[in-house]
């Protein structure tokens, strides 16, 4: 016989199995369900069948100042936690937070956490991690000091600083060498480019070598040689010194034994003669000679 509840409801005449519930706030245990729908009958959350299935979700509700909690849960020892989007779709995480906005926490009792933080403005960043089978490691300053890992085969270092490595100094590079830095000789903060070195005390301003008949054969700063006669050959600098003050230096390399004395003379900002002579002092041509070289020294 049928009893009668003390609660008046109202029966559909949808179909179904199962005893009717016919309280406030009923209490369900193991329902069958395939999907929940939202006030406006429209899908919110549906449910998938898998055969034998043994693991599944947890959810906790939680206390002040701790978060709900979504949890893997079965029979397995181990059970990996799987997040699939549709398609091409993105994961998408939000919070106003920047410092600290994602947290991992992993080991013993959850004891280590990774906090990743993030600027507060309206720029946007891509991490890209190359194509390519490998282990990308994040080597945290063990010691004192800050800086960031760059992550590359051949990484391009914009305005690195370069403090003290282990078992070794270095000093801190804290900018490139003026011409004037160059020519002090004495900073060892300053990094030297290609067209500073040459600023140096030790760096040779000019060199050349040339024929018998004056033609160029190589050189650096040498504009032009000029053919002065039998012994006589000019230079000619493209960027002259800054005084007549400065050390040149001249031979004819040739295969001669006979004698010849080679010398330097009619120092000039822009310029510098190198003469021939034999063993009487006279003007003469290297004897054999196939070339003239020269090398200059000073300040520009």
């Amino acid at each position: 016989m049928a009893t009668r509840n003390q609660t008046d409801v109202g029966l559909s005449g949808a179909s179904g199995t199962g005893s009717f519930a016919g309280t406030t706030s009923p209490t369900i245990t193991t329902p069958i369900i395939s999907q929940i729908n939202d006030t406006n009958s429209a899908a919110m959350l549906g449910m998938n069948t898998v055969g034998s299935a043994v693991n599944y979700l947890g959810i906790f509700n939680n206390g002040t100042g701790a978060p709900p909690v979504l949890i893997c849960q079965g029979t397995d020892t181990n059970i990996n936690m799987q997040l699939t989007t549709k398609g091409a779709g993105s994961f998408v995480m939000q919070t106003t937070l920047s410092a600290s906005a994602i947290l991992l926490q992993s080991g013993t009792g959850f004891q280590h956490t990774t906090n990743f933080s993030f600027s507060n403005t309206a720029a946007n960043r891509t991490v890209t991690y190359p194509d390519a089978d490998g282990t990308v490691t994040l080597l945290g300053n063990t010691g004192t000091g800050t800086g960031s890992v760059v992550l590359a085969t051949s990484p391009t270092l914009v305005t690195p600083v370069l403090g003290v490595a282990t078992g070794t100094s270095f000093n801190t590079i804290t900018g490139v060498a003026t011409q004037a830095e160059q020519e002090t000789a004495t900073s060892i903060v300053q990094a030297v480019t290609p067209g500073r070195q040459q600023y140096h005390p030790s760096a040779a301003k000019a060199w050349v070598e040339c024929g018998i008949t004056a033609n160029i054969l190589a050189s650096y700063n040498t504009s032009s040689i000029g053919d002065g006669g039998t012994g006589i050959v000019t230079f000619n600098f493209t960027t002259a010194f800054s005084s007549t003050y400065y050390s040149a230096m001249g031979t004819a390399a040739g295969g001669s034994t006979v004698a010849r004395i080679v010398m330097t003379t009619s120092y000039a900002v822009g310029s510098v003669v190198m003469n021939c002579v034999d063993g009487l002092g006279n003007l003469a041509e290297p004897a054999g000679s196939l070339t003239w070289n020269l090398a200059v020294f000073g300040d520009q």
